[in-house]
């Protein structure tokens, strides 16, 4: 069973990604082959959410799909801002975050078992991290 971490850039996506791995748990840092590809700004919504259900379940039924995001848009300003580089998709992160959290209440309503939806505001790298690892032993 992997773990694989889905969100916008700006909400530690590498920092915890690093975290689990330090605990021995295997960790994708996004899917680029069954959810990212089909995170594009100019796609309407209800497509992104069919296709990544459709993936969900035929791809990846053994696998643990994380969407983290924040309410606060002021966190993912404020990590991007500290970045030397930024490309397009940091320019573009709210609505990216925006984008998986809307991906995110799809998936509740479709009733996906091995989602967790987490909200990082308020909480530090190792506190996301273990709620993640929480949720992987549960599934497990």
């Amino acid at each position: 069973m992997n773990i694989i971490l889905e969100w916008t850039d700006g909400i530690w996506k590498t920092s915890v990604a690093s975290y689990l791995k330090e605990k021995w748990l295997w960790v994708g840092d996004r899917s680029l082959e069954y959810i990212s590809k089909y995170i594009v700004l100019d796609k309407d919504e209800k497509d992104i959410l069919k296709q990544v259900v459709h993936h969900i379940r035929s791809e990846l039924v053994d696998d643990i799909l994380v969407i983290l995001y924040t309410e606060d848009e002021s966190i993912i300003r404020s990590r991007l801002s500290k970045r030397w580089f930024q490309d397009d998709f940091d320019k573009d992160a709210l609505q990216y975050n925006d984008i998986y959290k809307n991906l995110a209440q799809g998936l509740k309503k479709e009733k996906i078992e091995n989602f967790l939806f987490l909200d990082i505001q308020g909480k530090t790298v190792e506190e996301i991290g273990d709620e993640v690892e929480g949720f992987y032993h549960k599934k497990k």
